[in-house]
């Protein structure tokens, strides 16, 4: 199958007088351009002494806040669109309203670097401190890493299989459910299910299996099972799938078609052009950016593949990595920027 050609927004090039103008010595005398709270704007004016100029920042008004548990929170990361804005700050997810009222979702834990969310216009999916979350629209929890669905009926402990790609003990032990694995029911919009897994105790049978709680009474209703919750750098989001990049690893896994629930443990790619882990990942114009921490970028596209949709471009790699992944960042001009770090250790911002 041939490799689409690399989109001329992944050709990079320094950026010449990204900001400048800020240097401040100990003697104020000779220079003193500190710049603090200010916004940098394009000069269009081509007889200008520089392209750009700074201006103060722009004047705000409070609009809604964040309020957790009396304690003022720090806002860690945001997605809004047209009709909608969600964002994180203390210990959980909140949707903002048009009248400045506000909603919890849901909590999650949030670390030192930014929360990261992505949409596919159903489901919000999101990377925080090296966890995946999704929210549903009625439930906010973390997806396994699955090996095997389908439907079961469920009276407390007790799991009998119903349907599925196969049951919980295979004839020769290939695909066998063990002790300790992970059971997920993904709740579903009447409150029936829990994003919560279960744990399994035992398996008594080809068809039966018993878990160390009560999941409750359901009939035939949709299971996952796995061995591992979901973990994720960063999320993006093309052609129906939802990516996360695998924390120190060159891995990125992708969703079911239109599911950010649903994650099959086959469903992985590699960065394997260099020996860099992937640091960052973003999306322009469907295309893949894979992102390396030390010298090198993989540029990936959908090749309509039915095992595994996507691709890397062969032959296009680009020999720069970044040292700060959340420098990443797509302009609306379709442009990518960011820190970039070579071989040889040099740093300079590139679009």
């Amino acid at each position: 199958m041939s490799s689409p050609a690399q989109p001329s927004q992944w050709q990079l090039q320094p950026i010449q007088g990204f900001v400048g103008g800020s240097y401040l010595s100990r003697a104020r005398g000779v220079s003193a351009t500190r710049t603090v709270n200010m916004r940098v704007e394009q000069n269009e004016d081509q007889a200008a002494k520089s392209p750009y100029v700074f201006f103060p920042r722009s004047g705000k008004k409070l609009f809604a806040t964040i309020d957790n548990h009396g304690i003022g929170s720090r806002i860690a990361g945001c997605w809004s669109n047209k009709y909608r804005t969600f964002w994180a700050a203390g210990e959980g997810i909140y949707e903002v309203f048009q009248d400045g009222s506000l909603i919890q979702l849901g909590t999650i834990e949030i670390g030192s670097n930014p929360v990261t969310m992505r949409a596919n216009g159903q489901q919000l999916l999101i990377c925080s401190a090296g966890n995946v979350y999704i929210y549903t629209g009625f439930a906010l929890y973390q997806p396994i890493v699955n090996y095997a669905v389908g439907t079961a009926t469920v009276a407390g402990n007790l799991v009998t299989w119903e349907s599925g790609l196969s049951q919980f003990q295979n004839p020769g032990g290939s695909g066998n459910v063990n002790p300790g694995d992970l059971f997920v029911l993904p709740p579903n919009s009447t409150g029936q299910g829990s994003g919560a897994p279960f744990v399994v105790a035992s398996v008594i049978s080809p068809t039966q299996l018993t878990l160390t709680q009560s999941a409750g009474n359901l009939s035939n209703y949709a299971f996952q099972l796995g061995t591992q919750l979901l973990t994720g750098v960063m999320p993006e989001f093309i052609d129906g799938y939802f990516i996360v990049n695998v924390p120190n690893t060159k891995t990125f896994m992708i969703s079911a078609e239109e599911d950010g629930t649903s994650w099959n443990a086959l469903d992985y790619g590699t960065k394997n052009g260099t020996v860099d882990n992937i640091a960052a990942i973003i999306s322009n114009n469907g295309y893949l950016g894979l992102i390396g921490d030390t010298n090198s970028t993989e540029i990936w596209a959908d090749s309509g593949n039915a095992n595994f949709p996507f691709q890397r471009i062969t032959g296009q790699g680009i020999n720069v990595g970044t040292a700060a992944p959340w420098s990443v960042q797509k302009l609306t001009s379709g442009m990518v920027m960011f820190l970039v770090c070579s071989q040889g250790g040099e740093h300079q911002i590139v679009g």
